[in-house]
């Protein structure tokens, strides 16, 4: 979440141009977080496994989630704020 609000708040202080960086900076990111998450805690996922969800179901439904909010947050700071023309 922290990330999708500081890539937002960059968004809606630059132009157009900044958004192709920070959705590639957003994906590197996420990515790496994920892949931190999946080995740092690969012994902790047992709850999960007890209600029948796969590690992978339940890291692509975060990475789902995270997309989503990215897209939502993006298309607010555009709608509401639109970004600052030099």
């Amino acid at each position: 979440m922290l990330l999708t609000v500081i890539c937002a708040a960059t968004y809606s202080q630059t132009n157009m141009g900044s958004l192709i960086p920070l959705t590639w900076f957003k994906v590197f990111t996420t990515a790496f977080l994920l892949y931190f998450v999946s080995h740092l805690h690969r012994d902790k996922f047992y709850y999960y496994h007890n209600l029948h969800i796969s590690k992978k179901a339940l890291l692509l439904s975060a990475l789902a989630t995270d997309v989503l909010l990215y897209i939502a947050a993006l298309f607010i700071v555009h709608e509401i704020a639109p970004p600052i023309a030099p």
